[in-house]
C-alpha cells in the first residue's frame, strides 16, 4: 500500500533477534528490505518484486543463496499493522543485534 501523501519512506533501525518469526512495524509497507545481524555478518535482502517468505542470504563467508521460506514477508493487516516479518531463519539469531533498512512509498 502506498502511502496517503505519495511520498517514499525510508527507515533504519535496530532490534534483537528472536530465532523466531520476528514483526517489525514501520507505519508502511516496504518494497525493499535489507536485515543485518552485526553478530554473525549474516545479511537478508529482500524486494518487493520477490515472493514472501523469500531472500537473498549473505552468510559470514560472503556465499549467497536464494532462499523460499524464512526471509522477509512484507506486513499489511488490521492486527499486525504495516511492516515487515523476519523469519526464523539463522540471521535471525536469538539476543543478536539486527539492525534493517526499508524502503516503501
Amino acid at each position: 500500500m502506498a502511502s496517503t501523501d505519495g511520498l517514499p519512506r525510508m527507515v533504519t533501525g535496530s532490534i534483537t533477534g528472536t530465532g523466531a518469526s520476528l514483526m517489525v512495524s514501520l507505519g508502511f509497507v516496504p518494497s525493499r528490505v535489507d536485515v543485518f545481524n552485526i553478530a554473525t555478518a549474516g545479511r537478508l535482502e529482500w524486494m518487493d518484486t520477490m515472493p514472501s517468505a523469500s531472500a537473498i542470504k549473505t552468510v559470514t563467508a560472503g556465499t549467497q543463496t536464494y532462499i523460499t521460506s524464512n526471509g522477509i514477508t512484507p506486513v499489511e493487516t488490521s492486527t499486525s499493522g504495516q511492516g515487515f516479518l523476519i523469519g526464523a531463519d539463522a540471521v535471525n539469531g536469538s539476543g543478536n543485534t539486527l539492525v534493517y533498512f526499508a524502503v516503501g512509498n
